[in-house]
């Protein structure tokens, strides 16, 4: 009898753990246009334990819906919960029980993956102009050195100078010098 319970759980656990790892409908997306280009995408939790991102591009949702934003021309789609099951645990990676999934590591690198919702991301921000991925700083770059902080990091050298003066704008309104 114990032997079946074990069996039963086991089967359960690994049920569970291939819906969450294969699961196409995880992505969760508002999508606004007006216009073909520009196309931004912002993506928030790809790491379950950081939930601001999340949170920022709800409130931009909220806004936009209800018409406190406006979008005049392009196209926005918006991902607030990337690792929906990591998000529900607290929990970095996408739970899994055979592998540690670090959403960040591996949704925009070339090679073809095995997991189902990052070859729809992929595919979702091949021909976007920008991406923006919501991430948490741990800890405060000033007053740790091994940290970056929260910051902005472009792929694109023409868009350099728009993330450092986003950054000094964001940091214009933080009164804590240790914490900009």
């Amino acid at each position: 009898m114990y032997s079946i319970i074990i069996t039963i759980i086991i089967i359960i656990i690994v049920i569970v753990n291939q819906y969450i790892y294969y699961d196409t409908n995880n992505l969760i997306k508002y999508h606004f246009i007006s216009s073909n280009k520009p196309k931004i995408v912002i993506l928030g939790s790809l790491h379950g334990n950081e939930s601001s991102g999340s949170y920022a591009i709800q409130q931009i949702h909220n806004e936009l819906k209800t018409n406190k934003l406006m979008l005049k021309q392009g196209e926005l789609l918006l991902f607030p919960f990337v690792n929906k099951y990591g998000g529900y645990l607290n929990y970095r990676y996408v739970p899994s029980i055979n592998k540690k999934v670090d959403l960040n590591r591996i949704w925009y690198y070339n090679k073809k993956s095995d997991y189902s919702l990052v070859e729809d991301l992929k595919e979702i921000i091949k021909d976007a102009d920008l991406v923006i991925d919501c991430h948490e700083g741990w800890g405060y770059h000033i007053s740790n050195p091994r940290s970056m902080g929260s910051c902005l990091f472009c792929t694109h050298e023409h868009l350099v100078s728009l993330c450092d003066n986003t950054v000094k704008k964001l940091n214009n309104h933080i009164k804590n010098p240790k914490k900009l």
